[in-house]
């Protein structure tokens, strides 16, 4: 299934900003990319109190489609923590800087232009904290997939 997918591109026509935690400024960098796959379900949990309500999901953020601006955007990611892509992002461009998805990291479907307040955020958005990240960049589709939960 997924190798039919890698051909065709109407499956990755979502766009998510991600906001990644600068542990060195205390800030959220914001990082927009286009061309992914973002599933995600409602879900209810029994508790003591009640009813709980959330989502969970994942998002799919293939290697040869997915795009930061004009540039493909696995070209800029880096397991490792190394340096802050802020002046890049405020610039619009990422081009010799990493993203990672390590830490305390969030998810929004869209393009977020605001800076992140997590508070305002969950007012206005649906804001997803991401759990997971598994890197299958092997095989017919190579990929990020980010599990995301609400």
């Amino acid at each position: 299934m997924w190798g039919v997918l890698i051909m065709n591109d109407r499956f990755f026509k979502q766009t998510i900003t991600l906001f990644l935690f600068d542990e060195q400024n205390e800030i959220y960098d914001r990082v927009i990319i286009d061309k992914v796959y973002f599933r995600h379900n409602k879900k209810t949990n029994l508790i003591d109190k009640g009813f709980q309500e959330g989502s969970t999901g994942s998002i799919t953020i293939p290697t040869k489609m997915a795009k930061i601006g004009d540039s493909l955007a696995i070209y800029t990611y880096s397991k490792e923590k190394k340096t802050s892509i802020l002046d890049f992002v405020l610039g619009g461009l990422l081009t010799d800087k990493t993203w990672n998805l390590e830490g305390d990291s969030y998810a929004i479907e869209g393009a977020i232009t605001e800076d992140f307040d997590l508070a305002k955020m969950q007012e206005k958005y649906q804001v997803f904290k991401i759990v997971s990240v598994d890197d299958n960049r092997k095989g017919e589709l190579p990929h990020l997939k980010i599990g995301v939960s609400e």
